[in-house]
């Protein structure tokens, strides 16, 4: 009887496993269906559940804190054919924009100014390459070369923006300190450069959570550190953008106010100082608002479809993945066009001097020319 009781007791046992182990539920991120939109999940008899993906769809260790230990079980969301390609076309278009980048650099000075961008653009390039020659290896927040190589190129490019704006921030600085009833404004533009510096401090600190969460093995904590940064990205992002758009505003307007002072005064005393500052408000105000509308949109292309749901919700985590090399796209494209202005408008600049110059001699050569006829043939001769 003990020993049919015991077969009894250990049968029941066995069972209740076997309900357990076929029962054991495929991965769901909210707000993503089971085992992704790309994959279905099958329960075999006696044996684990696992995500069957479609054709050219798996899943993977990059920013998977959820499945480490049974990753056929986690959703099918990565396409790595797409990542590749999207990998490709940012080494050559990197490597072209670095060329082009030390082809126009023609002094000392100009290398300075183009020094963090450059840096940008090898961190970038080495990134992408690394990448694709170790594509099952290089991951983001699992391989710590690639993660790092990354999280200096993010972090560094708030940095580069920010001295960019910065220059023309100080341009407006200067303008306006040098007119006493705009000190006011002067002092918001002064306090928009330092509020510009502090941020991209913060994004730079914030990239370093990246790879910080490769050096440790617990999922929770690297989860946490990845979406601690994104945090502060977003919250930054949003703080800046309101920030900026609101000065541009509020400076409009009281260039708007200071404007219809100085045509009063023009009336009374039509200087060619009140002339030419005139000219000035009436280019720099639109130009301001252009330049306010352009941050706003630009920050919100990146906090709407990366950001916001990296934050809300596990599934934007993962998708960070793609995050990455649509940025560096972006950024190549954007530093490539901005180059291209930049030859455009030295070469006009060259053209006009040149234009000028040759006046000058034809000028020079005509007015001497006349005054030879105007002599007399005794002193010509």
């Amino acid at each position: 009887v003990n020993r049919i009781l015991h077969i009894i007791l250990v049968t029941r046992v066995q069972s209740r496993q076997k309900v357990v182990v076929n029962k054991m539920p495929c991965l769901t991120l909210w707000p993503s269906t089971e085992c992704g939109m790309r994959g279905e999940c099958v329960e075999p008899e006696n044996s684990t559940s696992f995500c069957r993906c479609e054709p050219g769809w798996s899943q993977s260790l990059e920013l998977n804190f959820f499945t480490k230990d049974n990753l056929s079980s986690g959703l099918c969301n990565t396409h790595e054919g797409l990542l590749q390609t999207l990998y490709n076309i940012e080494v050559v278009f990197v490597v072209i924009l670095i060329l082009v980048q030390l082809y126009v650099i023609n002094n000392v000075k100009q290398f300075k100014r183009a020094f963090v961008g450059l840096i940008i653009f090898i961190l970038m390039f080495v990134a992408s390459l690394y990448r694709l020659l170790r594509e099952e290896e290089a991951l983001f927040v699992d391989d710590l070369v690639f993660t790092f190589l990354v999280a200096q190129a993010l972090g560094l490019m708030p940095y580069s923006m920010v001295l960019a704006f910065d220059k023309y921030l100080y341009y407006l600085e200067k303008k306006f300190s040098s007119w006493e009833a705009a000190s006011g404004v002067a002092s918001v533009v002064q306090s928009a450069r330092k509020l510009g510096s502090l941020s991209s401090l913060i994004d730079f600190c914030a990239s370093q959570l990246f790879w910080i969460a490769t050096l440790n093995s617990s999922q929770l904590l690297g989860k946490r550190l990845t979406r601690g940064a994104i945090i502060i990205y977003a919250s930054r992002n949003i703080l800046n953008s309101v920030a900026i758009y609101f000065m541009f505003r509020w400076i409009a307007r009281d260039l708007k106010r200071l404007q219809r002072v100085r045509e009063e005064l023009e009336i009374a005393n039509k200087s060619k100082q009140n002339q030419a500052y005139s000219e000035w408000f009436r280019k720099i105000l639109p130009q301001m608002k252009r330049t306010g509308n352009l941050t706003l949109l630009s920050n919100v292309m990146i906090l709407v479809p990366f950001h916001l749901p990296a934050v809300f919700s596990d599934v934007g985590l993962q998708n960070l993945k793609y995050f990455i090399p649509v940025v560096f796209i972006v950024w190549t494209l954007s530093s490539l066009s901005l180059i291209r202005l930049k030859m455009v408008k030295m070469q006009k600049i060259t053209k006009t001097k040149s234009m000028k110059t040759m006046n000058i001699v034809v000028v020079s050569h005509t007015s001497t020319s006349a005054s030879k006829e105007r002599r007399p043939k005794s002193e010509r001769s």
